[in-house]
């Protein structure tokens, strides 16, 4: 059987995966120190997102809100 530690550890290695892919989707700047210590704080990836997206240049926040406004926002809530 698998050890529950070596899970969570892939659950996270997961988890910082496909939150890098999506900020850099989103062309975010964000190092990787971010992402661990977003993780860290227990923050839903809603929450990181946000939070990240708070971080960002005013022109790439308004690049990403014309983006939602013309594709939709199909973020969960």
């Amino acid at each position: 059987m698998t050890d529950p530690s070596e899970l969570d550890a892939a659950i996270l290695r997961m988890r910082l995966a496909v939150l890098n892919a999506g900020f850099r989707k989103l062309r975010y700047r964000i190092s990787p120190d971010e992402l661990v210590s977003l993780i860290a704080q227990k923050r839903t990836d809603n929450q990181a997102f946000d939070q990240i997206e708070r971080k960002q240049p005013m022109f790439t926040r308004m690049r990403i809100f014309w983006k939602r406004m013309r594709h939709g926002d199909h973020r969960e809530r």
